[in-house]
């Protein structure tokens, strides 16, 4: 029994140093194995720089990209697009024909389809200002000078909404705006000076009609105003002058014989003044010279006897029945509309008067 003992222990000896070594070495490569992993790990893991990451996103080519806007949502919007121009031109058509309200109609249902047409945008403005609608036109042209600041039409329609509404200040940032952008747009001038009338500035309005006719030299209509502004100032003469230049251009407008028997009133030209009703009533009628001799420009010439004696002409002349039809001028607007003259010498009264 004391000799088994010892072997047996030996046995066991060795046993142990065996397992342990068999440990070790599990524990060797496992270490190893571990080291390996979080070396490879640690690798993966950096941050990577932009051009790595560029390097590993595919490159699409250029003409997969185009194709693919085509067959997508592009398409179906340029479809949209064609068709509201197609809308657009119907509008334009009704509105060439004078059918305003259609080519409202016409517009609106292009500008709902697609409203990235700045074009008709002004042009529904335009139309508004015609069906003198102008809350409406002046929102249109808002619009459309939102989408595009720079243009030049637009900031005058705009301006002019404002100038119909009595907004003066703000139509004349609009027209200074537009000459700015454009220091020869006529339509532009023209409007600011009226504008400058309005605000009761003669001397800036002279100087912006003077601009305008010097672009468009002997426009009636800016002679016309031209003219009241020298009447205002005392200049009589000369406004008969614009005046008698104004008719050469546009010899069948009755607003400027009357204006000029004003002027001749006020200059103590009491024949001419006559004869400037005279020529007004064979483009117009006895009845509607009566109505304008009643104003107050003609108040002290009613009172002379040879005012009392034509005026009682005019109403036997009244009294006829018409001989024809009477004449009239109609202003065919510009594609950017103006705001019509609207100044008259009638309001005007004279303090002296002769037989």
């Amino acid at each position: 029994a004391k000799r088994v003992f010892p072997a047996n222990v030996r046995m066991f000896v060795v046993i142990v140093v065996c397992m342990v070594g068999v440990l070790q070495l599990a524990l060797y490569y496992s270490r190893r194995n571990w080291e390996i992993k979080q070396a490879k790990a640690t690798t993966q893991s950096r941050s990577p720089s932009s051009m790595d990451v560029a390097s590993r996103i595919p490159k699409k080519d250029i003409r997969e990209e185009i194709s693919s806007a085509e067959s997508g949502p592009v398409e179906t919007d340029g479809k949209m697009a064609r068709k509201a121009v197609m809308l657009a031109r119907k509008g334009t058509a009704a509105e060439n024909a004078g059918n305003y309200e259609e080519a409202v109609k016409k517009y609106r249902e292009a500008l709902d389809m697609w409203p990235h047409l700045t074009p008709v945008w002004a042009q529904l403005g335009r139309v508004y200002i015609q069906l003198k609608e102008y809350p409406r036109a002046q929102g249109a042209l808002q619009r459309a000078v939102e989408i595009d600041p720079n243009s030049v039409d637009a900031l005058n329609d705009l301006g002019a909404a404002h100038l119909y509404q009595n907004r003066n200040e703000r139509a004349l940032e609009c027209f200074e705006k537009a000459l700015k952008i454009d220091s020869k747009c006529e339509s532009a001038l023209y409007n600011r000076a009226l504008c400058q009338m309005a605000l009761s500035s003669r001397t800036n309005a002279m100087a912006s009609f003077e601009q305008y006719v010097q672009q468009v030299p002997d426009e009636p209509r800016a002679l016309k105003e031209m003219a009241f502004l020298l009447a205002g100032d005392g200049h009589y003469d000369q406004a008969l002058e614009k005046l008698e230049a104004a008719m050469k251009k546009l010899p069948d407008w009755p607003g400027l014989y009357f204006d000029a028997a004003a002027a001749a009133v006020l200059a103590d030209r009491m024949d001419e003044a006559f004869r400037y009703l005279e020529r007004a009533e064979a483009l117009t009628s006895a009845r509607v010279v009566y109505q304008v001799y009643q104003e107050p420009a003609f108040k002290l010439t009613r009172s002379t006897e040879r005012g009392k004696a034509f005026e009682q002409n005019l109403i036997e002349r009244a009294k006829q029945p018409p001989s024809g039809t009477s004449k009239t001028v109609t202003w065919v607007n510009s594609r950017t509309p103006q705001i019509s003259a609207s100044t008259s010498f009638l309001s005007l009264s004279s303090t002296t008067g002769t037989n």
